[in-house]
């Protein structure tokens, strides 16, 4: 898909990821919640994460400082909305700048504009034996939905 519908294509849809992980649930859940372990994943691979705050409680702030190939730094901002220990996440996160203020997306991610919602991800870590399945709905709120519905 081009850049440039991206933003089009995230006004309609979600996007649905699922993934297995040959680790226990408890486990998945705290890497998907503890700052420690974001840093070690969260963004595209080229980035790092130098700074990661995760209050994994309803209501818990949310703020992400991801350095790019570049140098520059890019930075989102979000609340937890509902958390169930260890099978439910649904958080929302926008961009935002240094000092947590919303701003528009960074030019050439095909959201520039008027693009001010927030990317709403409703999560489920569900238990396969020892492994944990994954499934994870993102998708824009537009209207000030509590979340994406449940996830299968």
């Amino acid at each position: 898909m081009a850049a440039s519908s991206v933003a089009e294509n995230m006004a309609s849809k979600e996007i649905v990821i699922e993934r297995v992980f040959d680790a226990p649930r408890e486990r998945v859940f705290d890497v998907f919640t503890q700052p420690e372990h974001l840093q070690k994943w969260w963004g595209p691979k080229m980035f790092s994460v130098p700074i990661s705050e995760f209050e994994a409680r309803p209501g818990g702030k949310i703020f992400l400082g991801q350095r790019g190939p570049d140098g520059a730094m890019h930075y989102n901002a979000g609340v937890v909305r509902e958390i169930e220990r260890p099978s439910r996440l649904v958080f929302a996160i926008h961009f935002a700048d240094a000092e947590r203020r919303r701003v528009a997306p960074p030019a050439g991610t095909g959201l520039s504009g008027t693009w001010d919602q927030e990317i709403v991800s409703s999560v489920t870590f569900t238990a396969d034996g020892r492994r944990t399945r994954v499934g994870r709905h993102a998708g824009v709120d537009r209207d000030g939905a509590r979340g994406l519905g449940a996830v299968a």
